[in-house]
C-alpha cells in the first residue's frame, strides 16, 4: 500500500491532510505524575445515622440506651424488663433532666472517648440503658450494635431475644 493523501475542507476553507504510512507505530508511555492541584472547599457534614429528639422522662444521661414510652418520652431501656422486649429506641447523644429534650441516635455511628469496646464482639443491651459487651443471662438478649473502633458503636438494633430462665 502506498502513501495517499485525503484533503478535507471545512467551512472556514482550512484543509487537512492525512497521509498514512504503511506499519505505522505509535507508543504511548505513562509520564510522570504532576504536582497536586489546589485543595477544594470542604463539603457539607455528611449524615452518620438517623438522629431524633424526643423528651426525657426523668434524668437521663448520654450513651445510654432508651424505649419510647406511650406519651412519646423516653427512659431508660432494661433488658431485665421484658415488657421493653419491642420498646426499645435508641442511644442518647447527651445527658438530659425531666423535660429536657434529649437526641436519641436509632440507626448509624456514634462515638465515646469513654468507651473501651473489643471489635470481635456485638454490643447487648444491659440494665439501665447500659451498652454491654457481656451476653445477657436472663430477660431478654438483644444486640444494639458493633463497635467499629474501641470508642465508635455502630447502632444497628436487631432482633430481640427472649432467654428461658
Amino acid at each position: 500500500m502506498g502513501n495517499f493523501s485525503v484533503e478535507v475542507i471545512d467551512q472556514n476553507n482550512l484543509t487537512l491532510t492525512v497521509v498514512p504510512q504503511e506499519k505505522q507505530v505509535i507508543s504511548i508511555d505513562r509520564g510522570q505524575r504532576g504536582p497536586q492541584g489546589p485543595q477544594g472547599q470542604q463539603g457539607q457534614q455528611g449524615i452518620s445515622g438517623t438522629t431524633y429528639t424526643r423528651i426525657a422522662s426523668g434524668s437521663i444521661g448520654g450513651q445510654r440506651f432508651v424505649v419510647t414510652n406511650g406519651d412519646g418520652t423516653v427512659s431508660y431501656a432494661s433488658n431485665l424488663n421484658d415488657s421493653q422486649i419491642n420498646k426499645v429506641f435508641g442511644i442518647t447523644l447527651n445527658a438530659a433532666n425531666d423535660g429536657e429534650n434529649v437526641n436519641v441516635l436509632t440507626f448509624g455511628l456514634t462515638e465515646f472517648n469513654g468507651w473501651s469496646w473489643n471489635t470481635a464482639l456485638p454490643i447487648f443491651l444491659g440494665d439501665n440503658g447500659l451498652p454491654t459487651q457481656t451476653v445477657p443471662s436472663s430477660g431478654f438478649s438483644l444486640i444494639v450494635g458493633f463497635a467499629e473502633t474501641p470508642t465508635n458503636i455502630f447502632v444497628d438494633l436487631r432482633e430481640p431475644i427472649y432467654l428461658e430462665v
